[in-house]
């Protein structure tokens, strides 16, 4: 129950469910997201899984408390995924703001993913000596490189775009 959870302090959630078809699963991630009250949810990278990403996002975009989703813009990760990812978030600036680069994100993809509006990364095993979930912590150097790759990156769009804060 989230309600157990909340009350121990966890600030927010990540799940994700299709239907048989492979479209978001309205009915269930509605049902789980109103559970949650206010806390925010992301939608995890089953959203790669769905057959034609535009359309789950239309769907994912009317879920509640909905605050980010894992994509890396293909079930097969970056490497596959990346152009189309960049095309989806350069055409709509809100799903841009709800991405969350995921499964695959290289340093060299950081500069495209935020001059397409993409500012979020989850970094998983590319924060973690010798990249491995088993035994590896997360090496604070890591993050620290990651978070001034994605400030630089940030920094240089906005100066080219005439952006000033």
């Amino acid at each position: 129950m989230a309600s157990n959870y909340l009350s121990v302090g966890v600030e927010g959630f990540s799940f994700g469910f299709l239907t048989s078809d492979l479209e978001i699963d309205q009915d269930v991630c509605i049902s789980l997201a109103r559970e949650l009250g206010d806390a925010p949810w992301t939608f995890d990278a089953a959203f790669d899984h769905a057959l034609e990403a535009s359309r789950a996002w239309r769907q994912a975009r009317q879920l509640p408390g909905l605050d980010g989703i894992h994509t890396s813009g293909a079930v097969r990760g970056m490497d596959a995924g990346f152009d189309d990812l960049l095309s989806m978030a350069t055409r709509d600036p809100v799903f841009a703001d709800t991405a969350i680069a995921a499964a695959g994100t290289r340093p060299e993809h950081v500069p495209w993913l935020v001059r397409a509006g993409i500012t979020r990364v989850h970094l998983g095993a590319s924060v973690r000596p010798g990249g491995s979930w088993a035994k590896a912590h997360v090496d604070p150097g890591f993050v620290r490189s990651w978070r001034r790759l994605l400030d630089d990156a940030f920094a240089s769009s906005t100066r080219s775009s005439g952006v000033t804060g």
